[in-house]
């Protein structure tokens, strides 16, 4: 009774009418994140699914997790802020390692809508937890070349064509099927589009390989021909009419491999 309405509902109306250019980014955990944006108004909400869920490879109930925010409002994915790390936790590589899992749940970050957040000495591969409260570092670490040059190699272009990936209006996640025809729930794949750029997306967060397909119905556009154009090596994947009306192009996957797509038509 002492108060009728939601807390955050008030200070976030409050604001509005005081300081409408303020942004405001809440701390969610325990899968809350819709909820704050849905119910709050909160304009940015901490991705805390983002981070656990791929860490633990728990890829199925990641996925549901994407599927309701869809559900609710494709929009919401562009209020999410994703990443490995925030100074209330391990560093990014001491949770995510700085091998190919590493590299590809980042890639995942640079190419899903959303705000992408990078932890201190991230690219430089510290170790350190970094709290706010600390005046200077309590480990003597030097940047690791090899790691910065992968960021530069891997991450940076992706991160200078953001606007092929940030909007979510027209994001969608796909099923990868193993040759039986079952949902192999440890692959992510998603497709996006942003103006005259179509992108497509696969990540296998297993330490296993995968073979299997991907259907391609997303690629029936005007009822033509497709190429995927991988990104790093410009390496041509045609797609004939025959495939597509088949709805499956095969893509084999190593443990945490990720394949990064522009998808263009003949």
């Amino acid at each position: 009774d002492q108060m009728p309405l939601e807390f955050w509902i008030e200070v976030l109306k409050d604001i509005q009418e005081k300081e409408p250019d303020t942004l405001l980014i809440a701390e969610a955990f325990w899968l809350m994140e819709g909820f704050f944006i849905q119910h709050l108004g909160m304009d940015r909400v901490y991705n805390s699914a983002f981070m656990n869920l791929l860490r633990d490879e728990e890829n199925e109930k990641f996925k549901q997790f994407i599927r309701d925010m869809i559900a609710i409002d494709p929009l919401f994915l562009e209020r999410l802020v994703n990443y490995q790390s925030t100074p209330d936790e391990e560093s990014a590589i001491s949770q995510f390692g700085s091998k190919e899992k590493y590299f590809g749940i980042l890639t995942l970050l640079a190419t899903m809508p959303g705000l992408p957040m990078f932890g201190h000495g991230q690219f430089e591969g510290y170790k350190e937890r970094y709290g706010m409260d600390f005046l200077q570092p309590r480990l003597e670490e030097t940047p690791d070349d090899d790691l910065i040059t992968r960021h530069k190699n891997l991450i940076q272009p992706l991160l200078e064509n953001r606007f092929r990936y940030s909007c979510s209006k027209n994001f969608k996640l796909h099923d990868y099927h193993h040759s039986n025809g079952k949902i192999n729930n440890d692959v992510i794949a998603y497709s996006n589009r942003n103006e005259n750029h179509q992108s497509l997306v696969i990540y296998n967060n297993a330490g296993k390989q995968s073979d299997g397909f991907i259907k391609t119905l997303f690629l029936v556009i005007e009822n033509n021909p497709k190429i995927l154009i991988d990104f790093y090596t410009n390496k041509e994947m045609r797609i004939p009419s025959s495939v597509i009306e088949d709805h499956g192009i095969s893509i084999q996957l190593s443990p945490y491999e990720c394949r990064v797509f522009e998808i263009k038509s003949i």
